[in-house]
C-alpha cells in the first residue's frame, strides 16, 4: 500500500503535454514495484514542467485503509465539468497500451442515476450533483476492481441520451491499470467517502477557469441544449458542482494546472 501525502504535489503543463507527463508517472510507479525493464519517459517530458512542488510528506493516518494493491494501479482523474478529464484519460490508456501496459478506463458518469429516478426523487433540475450518482454502488464496484479476481462489467453513460447503459463497458481481469476519471472521487460526503482509500494515486485537473467554462458550454450545445440554455447551465447547476470539486483538491496527490 502506499500512503496519501500531506499536501499534494503540483505541475503546471500545456495540456497537449499532460497525458505524456501522466503516463510516465504510472510507468515509473511500475518500474518501482516489478523488475521488469524500465521504460525511458525521461526524454519525452523533459522541460514539460515548469513549476514543481513535491511533498514526499507523512501519511495521512488510516487513508490507505482498504487501498489498492501493488499489483493493479488505481488511478483517480479528477476535476470540474468540462475540465478535459475524459481526453486526457484517453491519452493516457493510449500511451500505456502502445507500451504493453493493459489499461482499462472507469468513468464515474456511469452511475449516474437514470432520468426516471432523478424524477421520482425530484433531482432532474440538479443533475450531476453528488446526490444524484449511486455512490453505493460505485464504491462496491471499484472494491470489486481492486480485488481484480474476475473481469468487471461497468456501466457507461451516453451523453447523446443523458442515460447509461448497464454493463456497456468491462474492466478486463489482466488490466494493470485502471484510470477512474470523475468529479466525486476525492469528495468526503454523499456516499464517496471510501473512494479515495480505494485508489493508488488521485491527480485533479485544473485548466484555466475561462476555458473550461466555454468548453462546457459548447459541450452542452453539442448535446442539444439552446446556446441560452447552455450557458444558464453551465453558470449555474455545473459551476455550483465545480465549486464544490475544487474544494476537494487538496486531497489530491498530484495537482495539474493546464495551460
Amino acid at each position: 500500500m502506499t500512503a496519501h501525502t500531506d499536501r499534494a504535489q503540483q505541475v503546471e503543463l500545456r495540456e497537449d503535454h499532460a497525458a505524456q507527463f501522466l503516463a510516465s508517472r504510472i510507468v515509473e510507479r511500475i518500474d518501482g514495484q516489478n523488475t521488469t525493464t524500465r521504460l525511458d519517459f525521461g526524454a519525452a517530458i523533459a522541460g514539460l514542467v515548469s513549476r514543481s512542488s513535491d511533498s514526499a510528506g507523512e501519511s495521512r493516518g488510516d487513508d490507505t485503509a482498504g487501498q489498492a494493491s501493488t499489483e493493479r494501479l488505481l488511478v483517480g482523474i479528477v476535476g470540474a465539468p468540462g475540465a478535459g478529464k475524459s481526453t486526457i484519460t484517453a491519452a493516457v490508456a493510449e500511451l500505456l497500451s502502445a507500451r504493453g501496459i493493459d489499461t482499462a478506463i472507469l468513468p464515474m458518469d456511469g452511475f449516474h442515476l437514470s432520468n426516471v429516478q432523478l424524477g421520482r426523487l425530484g433531482l432532474s433540475q440538479v443533475k450531476g450533483a453528488p446526490q444524484t450518482f449511486d455512490a453505493a454502488g460505485f464504491v462496491g464496484l471499484l472494491r470489486r476492481i481492486v480485488q481484480g479476481h474476475q473481469d468487471v462489467y461497468v456501466p457507461v453513460f451516453h451523453r447523446e441520451i443523458e442515460e447509461s447503459y448497464a454493463a456497456d463497458g468491462v474492466v478486463s481481469v489482466a488490466a494493470q491499470v485502471v484510470l477512474i476519471e470523475g468529479n466525486y472521487l476525492l469528495l468526503d460526503d454523499w456516499g464517496f467517502e471510501p473512494v479515495r482509500s480505494l485508489l493508488s494515486e488521485s491527480w485533479y485537473l485544473a485548466p484555466d477557469e475561462q476555458v473550461r467554462i466555454d468548453r462546457l458550454v459548447l459541450r452542452h450545445v453539442h448535446h442539444g441544449r439552446s446556446p441560452q440554455d447552455a450557458i444558464e447551465w453551465a453558470l449555474g447547476t455545473d459551476q455550483r458542482n465545480a465549486e464544490l470539486i475544487a474544494a476537494s483538491c487538496d486531497r489530491a496527490d498530484l495537482i495539474v494546472h493546464l495551460t
